[in-house]
């Protein structure tokens, strides 16, 4: 960010300490990717992803 360059962020717990933060004024930029898929994503789209069951467990 020193060279002028935009550093960008995408965050999944929709929380951002202070300290990344405070560097939104020096050129970061945070997206968040809860907010991003609702965007992008078709309604029959959300509904298949939210019935899915973790792979894990």
């Amino acid at each position: 960010m020193s060279d002028g360059k935009t550093v960008v962020l995408f965050v999944t717990a929709r929380k951002v300490s202070s300290e990344l933060n405070e560097l939104r004024g020096a050129g970061l930029r945070i997206f968040d990717i809860q907010k991003i898929r609702d965007f992008i994503c078709w309604p029959r789209e959300m509904k298949a992803i939210k019935s899915k069951k973790d792979p894990i467990s």
